[in-house]
């Protein structure tokens, strides 16, 4: 089966027929099965890895990847902001401890304060549009 053949029947999948659709597209599958994006998915994931590995709910210690930011600005969304690390070499920029530390310094107090784990994941899910 090729690339081709694939993308036929993921349209037949969604559109139950079995006819060729013309004006198909790649976000058509997606759009009408209403499945979040990849990225959404991707940035859901890292938010949580993060929240677990903050709070001490991951084998991983926190020490060894990330550190508090030193200065707490009036604007800050919540206290647990992340020291964002700037990087020389642009690979570096693709690793999970640089990626999600952006992410996680945009949520809200509302979102990161949460008592459980289960709380922020729903909290975050709502803030994605999951």
């Amino acid at each position: 089966m090729n690339k081709s053949d694939s993308r036929c029947a993921v349209v037949r999948f969604c559109y139950h027929s079995y006819d060729y659709r013309p004006n198909w597209t790649p976000l058509n599958p997606i759009t009408i099965t209403n499945w979040p994006l990849l990225s959404t998915r991707r940035t859901y994931f890292s938010l949580v890895e993060c929240y677990k590995i903050v709070f001490g709910l991951s084998h991983l210690d926190f020490q060894k990847f990330f550190e508090f930011a030193k200065v707490h600005s009036t604007r800050a969304n919540h206290s647990y902001k992340l020291f964002e690390n700037l990087q020389k070499l642009t690979v570096l920029n693709s690793l999970f401890f640089i990626r999600v530390v952006s992410d996680w310094n945009s949520l809200s107090k509302n979102i990161v304060e949460a008592g459980t784990l289960e709380l922020f994941k729903s909290r975050l899910k709502s803030f994605l549009k999951l």
